[in-house]
């Protein structure tokens, strides 16, 4: 579902819900169709094995092969500039992954917190992993965010994303709906990110 393109009343019927939120048994239901809202464990990697799967690449084997056969002819230069090409591109693809992997596991630790929502017309203090697609989340400055929301009220509302892009200054936000197709996460100014922290104001979502 493309959520961000929602008018906001498309989006809550979409989703069978309403700004009242979810009932304590739908919310169960849910849980038990959806599963828990927990990004998925995967096996941590260290630096060297990240750094070595760099190598498993169909591009590297040509290049090495291409630096066997330029040192064979005697042309070391070109062999020096391919392992270099090489070498270069393994370090590139390494900080990548490595960055992803560490974002990753910070995230994890993030959702282990409670979420503020309705529930059966009501506020409440729920495990965030507890979350449900339908449910009405409350959000104040300082909180972390516990999955990725779509906003339908914001007031002075900005979220501070360095956890996902590095950037440092935070990110005002909005609750219209996006008409641009295939957005980047920067274009989705209409929703918070999971693992994020609000900066300031208030929201819903």
């Amino acid at each position: 579902m493309e959520y961000w393109s929602l008018p906001i009343e498309k989006l809550l019927s979409s989703l069978d819900t309403s700004k009242k939120g979810l009932g304590e048994k739908e919310a169960e239901k849910r849980l038990g169709k959806y599963g828990h809202n927990a990004i998925e464990k995967k096996e941590t990697r260290s630096a060297l094995k990240i750094f070595l799967s760099q190598f498993k690449n169909p591009l590297i084997y040509i290049l090495v092969f291409a630096t066997i056969v330029a040192a064979f002819v005697g042309d070391k230069t070109e062999a020096v500039i391919i392992l270099a090409i090489v070498f270069l591109n393994s370090v590139l693809g390494f900080f990548q992954e490595y960055r992803s992997e560490k974002a990753l596991e910070k995230l994890r630790k993030y959702i282990k917190f409670k979420a503020k929502v309705l529930r059966n017309g009501e506020r409440a203090e729920i495990e965030a992993e507890k979350l449900v697609p339908g449910d009405i989340v409350f959000l104040n400055i300082g909180d972390k965010v516990p999955a990725d929301i779509r906003l339908i009220e914001v007031q002075d509302f900005s979220a501070d994303e360095s956890v996902l892009t590095g950037e440092s200054l935070p990110v005002y936000k909005k609750t219209e709906h996006l008409k641009k197709e295939n957005p980047n996460p920067q274009d989705l100014i209409n929703t918070a990110f999971m693992g994020t922290i609000v900066a300031s104001g208030t929201a819903s979502g």
